[in-house]
């Protein structure tokens, strides 16, 4: 989930109109296979392309469409180069107008993207707003190839640090407010299935818990690349998955326990580790909470 610094958010909508979206059918191929439709809520194109299921709203601009097919190409090699690892699976990419995209999850103006399995998208002012574009695809990406690399077996805790530790390698991380409780206490604020229990209660929790469990879910990721080869990363996200027992995953990768990783999060949360950013307005994205559809 990517969120905006400022404004700790979160999402429950009723995704009923994804649900009319039916797998496709045409075979993988470099060249898209494409196919127009009618959901409840908006015409779109469906081009299935080597590793993505793009689905488009007519009458997005050619320039946004090419955009987003250059970057659904960047974002795998980048995260291959900097996270050590990509998806191999198809994921479905849903590139609404913005307006759409707010009507059909119900997502606020402070959210820019969500991942529910699949990716959803609203286009971009073209010029200003391409970094974050960048920034919210990868991080949403890296939900994608996470989850696919550990089964679906990651707690939540290590899938966020390692979305949040994606979106850092575009530029500093801003986590002033985890910075200044560990100089103060010189411990960090919760246990690892603590940071989980405020995940799943996201839409109750209070807002300073929630910016906090992002921080040190990222601190974590952060001291495990400061420390450890990417290849040892991507073995803990494949260990996770076979073992569905972190700590083991964390031994087996690292030769570490959640000692170890406590002490490496720790380190990645002083001040010093820190550069604040001036961008109070700055909108991010959220996981959305998947729920029926309804009837």
């Amino acid at each position: 989930m990517m969120i905006d610094r400022r404004a700790i958010l979160a999402v429950s909508v009723w995704l009923w109109a994804i649900w009319l979206f039916s797998p496709a059918s045409a075979a993988d191929t470099d060249t898209p296979s494409e196919e127009t439709a009618q959901s409840a809520t908006f015409t779109y194109h469906r081009e299935v392309l080597a590793n993505y299921e793009l689905i488009s709203e007519e009458g997005i601009s050619d320039e946004h469409h090419d955009k987003m097919l250059r970057y659904l190409r960047w974002v795998e090699k980048y995260a291959e180069e900097h996270l050590g690892f990509a998806a191999t699976g198809k994921i479905t990419v849903i590139f609404t107008k913005e307006r759409t995209f707010r009507d059909y999850t119900g997502a606020n103006a402070h959210i820019n993207g969500l991942f529910d399995g699949r990716i959803h998208l609203p286009t971009f002012l073209p010029e200003e707003q391409e970094t974050l574009f960048k920034s919210v695809l990868l991080h949403e990406y890296t939900h994608a190839a996470a989850r696919e690399l550990s089964a679906g077996a990651c707690p939540k805790w290590v899938e966020e640090g390692f979305t949040e530790y994606a979106e850092s390698t575009l530029g500093p991380r801003e986590n002033p407010t985890l910075g200044r409780y560990v100089a103060a206490r010189g411990e960090l604020p919760y246990t690892w299935d603590a940071i989980d229990n405020i995940f799943d209660n996201i839409l109750t929790a209070e807002p300073v818990k929630v910016e906090l469990a992002y921080a040190q879910s990222y601190a974590a990721v952060a001291g495990l690349y400061a420390n450890y080869s990417k290849r040892q990363l991507r073995t803990f996200l494949e260990k996770i998955g076979r073992l569905h027992d972190v700590e083991k995953a964390l031994d087996g990768a690292f030769g570490i326990s959640y000692v170890g990783l406590t002490r490496l999060a720790l380190r990645h949360s002083a001040p010093a580790t820190i550069t604040p950013k001036k961008h109070p307005k700055k909108r991010g994205a959220a996981t959305l909470v998947s729920q029926p559809p309804k009837r």
